[in-house]
């Protein structure tokens, strides 16, 4: 304990000018160990200490208190702590060692999540944020910590502050993925789903090696927000990564046709359907995990399987081809024959789609999205109902319910390109509603949200359609446009920055010589020409 009084000393009078500060924190780097090994006990000597002034000094020590056990009766004093620490401290003093700054607000955002009060570290977090930030672009690793409480305490409207920031530095890859998984979640809770799709778009073709599970749930939530904006998923983009684009195709690859009858053993087993050879060996392969499903889990009863001719394979025993039993010791009632050749091919197929068992977990949305594009409400709710504990497991449920009722919506919309006039009776129709009032509802509230431009004539029932009234002649609407087209110039000037940047750094120089061989000289950077 001597040693953390001498320590308090010297944060105490070396706080004053830079060189101190400097000197200071050479002193507090050497006694971390030391500090840390007295962390329940600490306590006391921060009420010694200003951390307006000590912020250097008392975030060693209140870093050190965070790494310990905080018991119940020490959180609330804690959280208190902090608070007070974020609000005064300096942020010159901050920047000289973030990576504490940062260990002490997520140990506030645990215990604020711990105590269920997810809602008191919003305030302290956002302060936080803007503190750690050195401008307003760049990504820190405490913004999706931030956008999560805003999410557990349903504040969404509290997380606008920071989504609504042009980023364009990045501290960690990770630190993206949440940012804009968390912000597209909230976007959601808002409504604003133009912008949820966007965030969640980043994610999806943000650059990977590897496929992560941040971005499989983001590409989860972008097919259901892409519905229900726009009525369809669109397609991967050019800049899509290699891997989540060959990866997300197979997480949500579809039942092909024929599937069912062959796994079912309603051919031969080794005819396939016909497809390419690239699909046949994803087929194949899916025979081969079906198999390895039933052989190897010790929690499902091995008939179970058998419901869902996705999970069954029963091959006719009268092929006159080898069979050999697929048996397992703790598993003697698993009969399952498998045709050697069929089975080599299934390896094959395996091989050619990597992590294949992501297949069958997203076929879900896919059908979604397929049954949506038909415009049949009945179908659609079917699909709902088979796959509702899915949805359920991966919280969506309500967001699907939300496709579902955009597709009243979507096909009121279609009726816009093709009538001047209809019945509300006839709206109900072709909209798959109950009754002429429930199509009034929705056309009023279609009405009201801006989607479609119509009156109704309440004394005959007749609705008309109208074009966008905007002339774009208003001075709101004038204003708009200004301020898109300034927004536009800034960002044309920030982007041929970044670029005249990338163009100079060594990575990307190094890559441009490996390939320069492929390519003519003349479709190189000027930039790119002084350092190579």
């Amino acid at each position: 304990m001597e040693s953390v009084e001498v320590l308090v000393a010297h944060i105490q009078g070396l706080s004053r000018s830079p060189d101190e500060v400097s000197h200071l924190h050479s002193l507090l780097k050497q006694s971390e160990d030391a500090l840390r090994s007295h962390a329940s006990r600490l306590a006391p000597f921060l009420s010694q200490l200003d951390p307006s002034i000590h912020t250097l000094g008392y975030l060693f020590l209140l870093e050190a208190y965070s790494s310990g056990s905080i018991s119940g009766e020490e959180a609330s004093g804690f959280l208190l702590t902090v608070v007070e620490f974020i609000n005064s401290c300096s942020a010159e003093q901050i920047q000289l060692a973030p990576e504490k700054f940062i260990s002490v607000c997520k140990s506030f955002k645990d215990q604020v999540m711990q105590l269920g009060v997810p809602m008191q570290g919003i305030a302290p977090l956002w302060m936080a944020v803007r503190k750690l930030q050195t401008s307003t672009e760049q990504l820190t690793t405490l913004h999706s910590d931030y956008l999560l409480l805003c999410l557990l305490a349903k504040c969404y409207k509290a997380g606008l502050s920071i989504l609504d920031d042009d980023i364009f530095e990045v501290d960690h890859p990770r630190d993206h993925f949440l940012y804009c998984y968390y912000g597209g979640m909230i976007n959601i809770g808002l409504k604003r789903f133009e912008k949820a799709l966007a965030c969640l778009h980043n994610v999806v073709t943000a650059p990977m090696t590897t496929l992560n599970a941040i971005c499989v749930e983001a590409y989860k939530k972008y097919i259901l927000v892409s519905l229900i904006l726009n009525g369809q998923v669109p397609s991967f983009p050019k800049y899509t990564s290699s891997a989540a684009h060959r990866n997300l195709k197979n997480y949500t690859q579809m039942k092909f046709d024929g599937d069912e009858e062959a796994i079912e053993g309603k051919g031969s087993p080794t005819t396939l359907p016909p497809m390419p050879v690239a699909q046949a060996h994803i087929y194949l392969a899916r025979i081969l995990v079906n198999l390895i499903h039933m052989h190897l889990s010790p929690y499902q009863p091995c008939m179970s399987a058998c419901h869902s001719p996705m999970l069954a394979l029963k091959l006719p025993s009268t092929s006159s081809h080898t069979h050999r039993p697929c048996l397992s010791p703790s598993r003697p009632c698993l009969k399952a024959f498998v045709d050697l050749p069929c089975l080599r091919l299934c390896l094959i197929g395996l091989v050619e789609v990597r992590d294949f068992p992501k297949n069958l977990v997203n076929i879900p949305y896919v059908d979604l999205a397929n049954f949506y594009a038909s415009g049949k409400f009945s179908e659609l709710e079917a699909c709902i109902q088979t796959n509702q504990e899915k949805f359920l497991s991966d919280s969506n449920l309500g967001l699907v319910k939300q496709v579902l009722s955009s597709l009243y919506k979507r096909n009121i919309q279609r009726l816009t390109q093709t009538y001047l006039t209809l019945s509300l009776q006839d709206i109900a129709n072709v909209a798959q509603l109950n009754n002429p009032k429930e199509a009034e509802m929705h056309v009023l509230q279609m009405i009201q949200d801006g989607e479609i431009f119509a009156t109704i004539n309440q004394k005959d029932g007749m609705v008309s359609f109208h074009e966008d009234p905007e002339q774009y002649k208003s001075c709101r609407m004038t204003e708009h446009i200004d301020f898109s087209i300034q927004r536009l110039m800034a960002l044309s000037k920030k982007l041929s920055s970044l670029d005249d940047n990338l163009s100079c750094d060594p990575q990307y120089l190094s890559k441009v010589g490996k390939e320069r061989q492929k390519f003519d000289f003349d479709e190189f950077d000027s930039v790119s020409h002084k350092f190579m």
